[in-house]
């Protein structure tokens, strides 16, 4: 049932043809015409707020999003529409997660050190083309675990001092 709604959204939404010059415009002829129009209109209650709220698109983009209802609803390229937008939601996860997580992690108490986002990026998308590849992949994990287990030492040292040492 959710599945069907957010399908039908979708669908009402390629309706507002007046955002973008690839939208359909509307010809109601007769009374099938008429009804689908009107219902792509119904379902455009509610739909700019499950953008922003749910989604979290700024509507500014709203022609964006047209577009892409518009291809979507014409099945035009979507195996390249779904890797892009996967694209973009890892980019948004490295964004995000990944550099801040790794900084505090291994950069903890030095607020002048961070992770290099563009550094990171450039390394995953080397290792996932299989090319350009400044470091094998394992040398690249070994670097990363060493980094990683010295700044955990480092850590419980700080949290524990010679307590740990001790066995205390």
């Amino acid at each position: 049932m959710k599945k069907a709604s957010i399908f039908m959204v979708i669908a009402a939404a390629a309706s507002m043809a007046s955002c973008t010059a690839q939208a359909p415009k509307a010809d109601l002829k007769n009374d099938c015409d008429s009804l689908s129009y009107a219902f792509g209109l119904t379902q455009t209650q509610g739909f700019k707020d499950y953008l922003t709220r749910q989604l979290g698109v700024d509507t500014i983009y709203i022609n964006e999003v047209i577009k892409g209802i518009v291809d979507g609803a014409n099945g035009q390229e979507v195996q390249k529409q779904t890797a892009y937008v996967e694209g973009v939601k890892i980019g948004q996860m490295i964004a995000e997660s990944w550099v801040e997580g790794l900084t505090a992690d291994v950069y903890a108490d030095d607020s002048t050190k961070s992770i290099d986002k563009n550094n990171l990026v450039a390394g995953f998308i080397d290792g996932t083309l299989e090319q350009n590849q400044l470091m094998t992949a394992e040398n690249a994990r070994e670097y990363v675990q060493t980094v990683m287990e010295a700044a955990n030492e480092k850590r419980m040292q700080e949290q524990y001092g010679d307590h740990r040492e001790a066995g205390e």
